[in-house]
């Protein structure tokens, strides 16, 4: 499944194997997260803090403020992952631009009233981590 730019194959199978397992579990946690965070905005209750770090990502990759709103509204969720160091989620939100990039939203959630975004990227960066749609990791090398 990795590409000609992986590092370690075998390694990387390995990760992608563990990490299907874990996505198929923790994706629908991280779905349901969404879908409430999506609530408590569409109701005027909440919206989500930047990092400096995603402030800077966003004007150096050329990502506006309207993208990434899209991405947040209209997007899934791929990723998530739990921190027990530091008690909170994190998802990885994927969706597309109106010019057609793919763009991935990467958010701390500590609880359902607190979101912060903590970066923005586009998979196109690093084309060959990902699959075809960019929804899946597929290699793991640093």
């Amino acid at each position: 499944m990795q590409t000609k730019h992986c590092k370690n194959l075998e390694v990387c199978n390995e990760r992608h194997k563990r990490w299907k397992e874990n996505q198929a579990i923790y994706v629908p946690l991280g779905e349901k997260e969404h879908e409430v965070y999506l609530n408590h905005v569409e109701n005027g209750n909440y919206a989500a803090t930047k990092s400096f770090h995603a402030v800077k990502r966003e004007f150096e990759r050329l990502i506006s403020e309207q993208d990434m709103a899209d991405v947040t509204n209209y997007g899934w969720v791929i990723e998530r992952s739990y921190d027990r160091s530091m008690g909170m989620a994190r998802l990885v939100i994927m969706g597309y631009t109106a010019r057609r990039k793919p763009v991935h939203l990467v958010y701390e959630v500590e609880d359902e009233n607190s979101w912060k975004l903590v970066t923005v990227y586009t998979p196109l960066s690093d084309q060959h981590k990902w699959n075809d749609s960019f929804t899946e990791r597929i290699c793991f090398c640093k």
